[in-house]
């Protein structure tokens, strides 16, 4: 489904179109805390899913699908973990209203986008 940058894109718009939906529900529930929570759990998805576009896209490295897949999913448990200790560490004070619903809901919806898009490209 078209080059890794086309790929990044549709990323990047799910995402922004994901923070727009909650961006709302985030500052009802935790105020401006929320929101920023909000903002850090779409970065710490986006990113790993760029990172895999373009290493699949730019060097041909993951040709089969499953090792792609494989290698997407990995990639953003370590990001996404190592990001998340990262932000606690920096502000314990951030909870699962202020940071961890949103970070749920980021990493689910993305690494769903980013599986079909990669399952798709391997089968086109």
């Amino acid at each position: 489904m078209g080059g890794p940058l086309k790929q990044c894109g549709i990323l990047a718009a799910t995402s922004v179109g994901l923070w727009l939906l909650m961006v709302v529900p985030a500052w009802m529930v935790a105020g401006s805390r929320g929101v920023i929570g909000l903002t850090i759990s779409a970065f710490l998805c986006l990113l790993p899913g760029w990172a895999v576009f373009l290493i699949v896209g730019q060097w041909g490295a993951l040709q089969s699908q499953a090792s792609a897949v494989l290698v997407a999913t990995v990639l953003r448990l370590v990001v996404v973990l190592v990001g998340a200790m990262a932000v606690v560490g920096v502000r314990p004070d951030f909870g699962l209203r202020d940071f961890f619903v949103w970070l749920i809901i980021f990493y689910t919806v993305t690494l769903m986008v980013e599986t079909l898009l990669l399952v798709r490209k391997a089968s086109g």
